[in-house]
């Protein structure tokens, strides 16, 4: 005689599916709902949302997996009926593998990438960003240093630093402070 699920191991295994339905493409519902018993009608008329409602009341049902060889072969019929050939072929098949031969290579999985988080930059007390050229030039000249010492540090800091912008950033810590 089978033992019955706990409820714990029920809600654990219903958990894990309905991490796994969020992650599905229209193709795997329609898959998934067939196997778990929507009639073939049923699952030509629904749309993402209709599959997606039934996978999700019916997750409880052990899947199928003959019945989508069933459905295909059902489809399959339906389509030669209509007279629409170009529409049956063995990649279009919900039960469809895709080909592989043994000397091909796995397909490699790209890495993600992670992002490096923000730094905050944190501003002193005349509301300048730390670390820059316009702090240090207001850092030098608070201290009392000359226009020229002050250009001559903050370019051996700063290459790219312009001598008419430090002359200006000079100036109003002057009156600043």
């Amino acid at each position: 005689m089978k033992k019955a699920k706990s409820t714990k191991s029920l809600i654990k295994d219903l958990n894990k599916g309905m991490k796994d339905l969020t992650q599905m493409t229209y193709k795997d519902l329609k898959k998934a709902a067939v196997e778990r018993g929507m009639s073939f009608d049923d699952v030509l008329a629904a749309d993402f949302f209709g599959l997606n409602s039934y996978v999700h009341a019916n997750f409880h049902r052990k899947p199928d997996p003959s019945l989508v060889e069933q459905f295909d072969d059902k489809l399959e019929e339906l389509l030669l009926s209509r007279g629409q050939d170009q529409l049956v072929h063995p990649s279009l098949r919900l039960s469809y593998l895709g080909e592989s031969s043994e000397d091909e290579k796995p397909r490699e999985v790209k890495p993600k990438i992670v992002k490096k988080a923000k730094v905050v930059r944190s501003k002193n007390s005349d509301g300048i960003y730390g670390g820059t050229k316009k702090a240090l030039t207001y850092e030098l000249a608070k201290k009392g240093r000359s226009i020229e010492r002050t250009i001559a540090k903050v370019k051996r800091k700063f290459p790219d630093a312009a001598d008419k912008s430090i002359k200006i950033w000079y100036k109003k810590a002057l009156k600043e402070g």
